[in-house]
């Protein structure tokens, strides 16, 4: 699970780091693969609130990725 956890993390960072670019510089087109980024953390995502059994401080951690989760929807 936890390397789950930990590409799920990394693709929260693509997603606000692809989103803040592409709203800085629009024309890098970054949008496309903005968009495969947060397919991915949605998929993810699914599997962390299914299945993760966390303990407190990884309860911490995946309330504030589903932060991120809702901000993108």
């Amino acid at each position: 699970m936890i390397q789950i956890l930990h590409g799920t993390f990394v693709l929260a960072r693509a997603c606000r780091v692809h989103a803040r670019l592409s709203r800085q510089y629009p024309e890098l087109r970054l949008e496309a693969a903005r968009e495969k980024f947060a397919e991915q953390f949605r998929s993810g995502m699914q599997v962390l609130n299914d299945h993760m059994q966390p303990t407190n401080k990884g309860t911490v951690l995946l309330n504030s990725l589903n932060r991120v989760l809702n901000e993108l929807n």
